[in-house]
């Protein structure tokens, strides 16, 4: 399929449409809001939004599965919220994670909100209380918070936002792919296997 094909070209991608989902769906719901492209002078939406910017990516692939899905499909409408929620989980899957059922019937939003993106989603600068306090407000409990930041056992981070945190420690630091010399645009991985869906983020803590 689309995704299984496109983390083939470049496994990266799989962690990025996990990325794109949880992005998605923070922001007011699983709507499909970040893939809607802004418009020049009349419309901003999500992708723009500083925790996107130059960040989110897989935009790509869901495009290309949605048109997939109008080839094969013509007369069964499919929402692109509901395509981006089973790349996701196609992607936990190729990478090595278990499966789990999709609950399909997502409608797609006719608008994006930037100012929530930027307000809501975690960030990599927010501490522990401010964190909790963020997945409270859409009703996760701590324990699940914890289970879906485990989610960063695949993939890789800027170093603007891992290596460069005050959140680091020294012997965390020292081992960073990254220096004051070095581009923060270099790629960080989150935990030691980080092409694979598996618990060894949780180990690494």
């Amino acid at each position: 399929g689309v995704v299984e094909n496109a983390i083939n070209t470049e496994t990266r991608m799989g962690a990025s449409l996990i990325r794109l989902h949880f992005h998605d769906c923070f922001v007011d719901g699983c709507d499909g809001g970040i893939l809607l492209d802004d418009i020049p002078g009349t419309f901003q939406g999500e992708q723009t939004s500083p925790p996107n910017n130059n960040s989110a990516r897989g935009y790509e692939v869901i495009s290309q599965a949605k048109q997939s899905v109008k080839d094969t499909c013509p007369n069964t409408p499919v929402s692109c919220a509901d395509i981006l929620a089973i790349a996701a989980r196609d992607s936990v899957v190729k990478l090595g994670g278990q499966t789990y059922n999709v609950a399909l019937g997502r409608r797609d939003a006719r608008t994006a909100n930037f100012t929530g993106a930027l307000t809501q989603l975690p960030a990599p600068f927010d501490n522990l209380t401010v964190q909790l306090t963020k997945f409270s407000d859409k009703n996760f409990t701590d324990r699940e918070m914890v289970a879906l930041v485990g989610a960063h056992t695949v993939g890789f981070a800027s170093c603007a936002t891992v290596c460069v945190s005050n959140n680091v420690n020294p012997a965390a630091l020292l081992s960073c792919n990254c220096s004051v010399t070095q581009n923060n645009t270099n790629l960080q991985q989150l935990d030691i296997t980080p092409n694979v869906f598996d618990r060894v983020y949780y180990q690494d803590l």
